[in-house]
């Protein structure tokens, strides 16, 4: 289900990705060639969905989507006015697909893409400057000021 889900939706965003830049939409330039190596790959699934070695490791195919949604964040960080808020955005994306990986019940792949999912979550919480925790030391918080 995850590769025909996968497979339908990059063909749908290609054209609107497409459909942005002919209209002079800032920003989404840059998304064109993760989403259509992305494309390949889930074009490639997709025909050979039926075969014994995509059915074996489907529930590992998660770890794709969380691969392409950190480079397409990631990509989007320079141009955004609020860094931060794309990496913070990102944690529910990677939260889905971690739940719809567990969904497969396949142990192994829920525990593969999650910690897929949290070094990319870390790492884009870096390249946005916030710390781990999102705390400042107390000497600069005025929450903490006498």
């Amino acid at each position: 289900m995850a590769i025909r889900v996968r497979f339908f939706g990059v063909a749908a965003f290609l054209p609107l990705l497409g459909i942005l830049h002919a209209i002079g939409s800032q920003g989404w330039d840059s998304y064109f060639v993760p989403v259509a190596v992305f494309g390949v790959l889930a074009s490639v699934l997709f025909v050979f969905r039926e075969s014994k070695p995509v059915i074996a490791i489907g529930p590992f195919t998660f770890v794709l989507d969380v691969l392409l949604i950190f480079d397409v964040q990631r990509l989007s960080m320079p141009g955004s006015q609020f860094p931060a808020g794309v990496a913070g955005f990102s944690l529910g994306i990677f939260a889905l697909l971690c739940a719809m990986t567990a969904s497969t019940m396949h142990r192994s792949a829920t525990w593969v893409v999650t910690i897929t999912a949290t070094a990319a979550q870390v790492t884009l919480m870096r390249l946005a400057g916030v710390s781990i925790a999102a705390q400042s030391p107390p000497s600069s918080c005025s929450a903490f000021s006498r």
